[in-house]
């Protein structure tokens, strides 16, 4: 506990004694000092090679109130800093130590002076060195520099733990945060308070690692590393070794096992008894296909995290050992960052890097940092998920839409990664990294590429395309959409492609065969041949004005003109858009199409919409009774849409 009762009228400068010559500059600069009037200075010296030690037995041994601890050697040039220094602590008790200048944000190194959000000004022998300004009369920061720390209650040093100046007052910042004392710089408004020679950039690489083993969960944020794994026990000891030796202190790796034996439980269990931060799961679900079982495993060890941030390492990948620290240094400097990727090599069975050419990657000299837009259409228009696999990228937490991998509520089983990446691009702009902090194994042991998988990613890249456009996302106009439907055609769905799914519907020869997978992929075919044809939105109205670009826009007009009228439409997601704008037309009837199939037919009933009114009606009393009917998805399984009106005045809206 902190002690407080100290006198409020002593200041006592604390010293090291070991260099003689350093230690007479620095108190001679004491005499430049202006004490204020009641208060008494004391100086007290040591000579003892344990610091924080030394720091305990002057503290014990005098009650001064205000204790600056000094480098020897530094310069007091300032002769107001007494009065500064003591403005300051009065002006905000919870205030514990007050520095010349220090880090805003801590970078994952643990050393203050590389930080990139700094405060604070010292003299130099070439002038004065200044960070950023401080607009008011002090800062708070996460650590102060070493040369200067003045407090105003008394913890006790870590002497179990350090020796060294350097990482001891560092240890003493946190020890004041851990009581709820602030560190703070001070803004030292005319000249700066102290002279160095230079700044103290030499430390005790072993102190280092002490201090992060100790504070990293007080400093930094909780990472979570999850790795889904089955029957590669091999290459997973090779990821949760990875994972295991990041530098990163903050960590904690979960592992779900969908292994048919327990290879995997025993090499896991062997590392649990060195480290503490590794959590466990055998899962015992049985699931119909592997992108089920997959899927499953990447969701459930998602949902018993804690992380702030998520990183997935694939069984077969591996982490550079300063991954997770380079890259958490992106999201603690910059507020605008919602993803952070690097390059990344290709590696064999036997760890050696190795060219592969089925996937795209991107080679930069120096790190960059993209801008969302940028990132957004690059992936989109150019279908080249240069940001890499789940491996590849950290996210955070607060991108992740219920499960990793969801893009506008919609879930992704093949290319879940591009999923996860348009979705936090949504939120800001991407870090990427020059230096390759992942491997991406490429074996025999992988997922063959079958025709089921290739349908299932040319699926998602459909979906990808009509959300985006859907939602304002990416494309810039209709044109641009059209023109990437038509590069999906010719690339992803000939003719010869739409055979082969036929005939995989008939033989169901693939080894992850998924009937839906092949039937969505057909279906998407049909609605993207559509689109190229202009049937986007379009109207049976000859004298209709040009296509209108976007389902909201288009609703919210249709709802604010259609006074006391009818209106029916087809899926739920006219139904979001239709509950959100129905309060601009209270007096609009809604009814909603129910179908046993998805194929409109003489079965489908229209039902109303939030009980507004209890008669159901036949598809052969729509004619007769809606002013207006909006189709959507489904259009493309109604072959005439307009029989439903059986020739009457009614207008006819589709969106495909």
């Amino acid at each position: 506990m902190a002690v407080t009762n100290l006198d409020e009228r002593k200041i006592c400068f604390i010293i090291s004694k070991s260099d003689l010559s350093k230690y007479k500059k620095t108190v001679d600069s004491l005499t430049t000092l202006i004490c204020p009037k009641g208060y008494e200075v004391l100086v007290r010296s040591f000579t003892e090679n344990n610091t924080a030690a030394a720091y305990n037995r002057i503290m014990r041994e005098n009650d001064a109130k205000y204790k600056i601890y000094v480098t020897a050697g530094t310069e007091f040039i300032n002769e107001n800093l007494l009065a500064e220094l003591i403005d300051i602590f009065r002006k905000n008790w919870a205030i514990g130590i007050v520095g010349t200048s220090g880090a805003v944000v801590l970078p994952t190194n643990g050393i203050s002076l590389s930080a990139i959000k700094r405060v604070g000004k010292v003299m130099m022998p070439d002038g004065i060195s200044a960070w950023s300004a401080i607009d008011d009369t002090y800062q708070k920061v996460q650590l102060i520099d070493s040369f200067f720390l003045a407090t105003q209650y008394d913890i006790k040093w870590r002497d179990d733990l350090f020796l060294s100046e350097i990482f001891a007052k560092a240890g003493q910042c946190v020890e004041f945060k851990k009581q709820y004392y602030l560190t703070v710089v001070a803004k030292q408004p005319a000249i700066p308070w102290c002279k160095l020679e230079n700044l103290p950039t030499a430390y005790d690489e072993t102190e280092r690692n002490l201090f992060l083993n100790e504070y990293a969960k007080d400093i930094y944020p909780l990472v979570s590393i999850l790795i889904p794994t089955y029957n590669r026990p091999y290459f997973f000891e090779k990821a949760l070794h990875s994972a295991v030796t990041q530098s990163y202190k903050n960590i904690e790796i979960i592992i779900g096992d969908d292994s048919t034996n327990d290879d995997t439980k025993k090499i896991v269990e062997k590392y649990q008894k060195k480290y503490s931060n590794i959590f466990y799961q055998k899962n015992k679900a049985l699931h119909c296909t592997v992108r089920e079982r997959s899927y499953a495993n990447y969701n459930s060890i998602f949902h018993k995290s804690h992380g702030a941030y998520i990183n997935y390492l694939n069984d077969d990948d591996l982490f550079h050992p300063e991954k997770i620290s380079k890259m958490m240094n992106y999201y603690l400097e910059y507020d605008n960052i919602a993803l952070v990727s690097s390059y990344r090599i290709f590696i064999n069975e036997n760890d050696e890097e190795t060219v592969f050419s089925g996937y795209k990657s991107l080679k930069v000299n120096n790190d960059i940092i993209l801008d969302a837009k940028s990132a957004i259409r690059t992936l989109l228009l150019k279908a080249n998920n240069f940001i890499g696999e789940p491996t590849t990228a950290l996210v955070r937490r607060i991108d992740i839409d219920n499960n990793f991998g969801t893009f506008w509520g919609t879930s992704f089983h093949c290319v879940n990664d591009m999923a996860q990446w348009l979705e936090s691009l949504k939120y800001g702009d991407l870090a990427y990294l020059k230096e390759p902090l992942s491997c991406m194994r490429v074996h025999k042991g992988q997922k063959p590429k079958d025709s089921a998988i290739r349908f299932a990613f040319k699926n998602d890249l459909f979906s990808f395309y009509t959300l985006s456009y859907s939602h304002f996302f990416g494309f810039e106009n209709e044109e641009e959409f059209i023109e990437t439907i038509k590069k999906w055609l010719s690339t992803y769905a000939s003719e010869n492609t739409v055979f082969a799914a036929k005939e995989e519907l008939k033989q169901k020869t693939s080894l992850f065969y998924d009937k839906d997978i092949i039937e969505t992929f057909l279906k998407n075919y049909t609605k993207a041949k559509n689109i190229i044809k202009g049937n986007i939105l379009q109207t049976n109205i000859a004298t209709n004005n040009s296509p209108v670009q976007h389902m909201s826009i288009f609703l919210q007009e249709l709802l604010s003109n259609q006074k006391g009228q009818h209106i029916c439409y087809i899926n739920e997601q006219a139904e979001l858009f239709i509950r959100k704008f129905k309060n601009l037309n209270t007096s609009l009837v809604t009814y909603k199409l129910q179908m046993k199939t998805d194929k409109i037919d003489s079965t489908a009933t229209f039902l109303p919409f939030m009980m507004e009114n209890k008669v159901n009606l036949s598809i052969k009393q729509a004619a007769n009774f809606f002013d207006c009917i909006v189709l959507f998805d489904n259009i493309m399984q109604w072959r005439q849409p307009d029989n439903i009106c059986n020739g009457g005045n009614q207008k006819i809206y589709y969106w495909n």
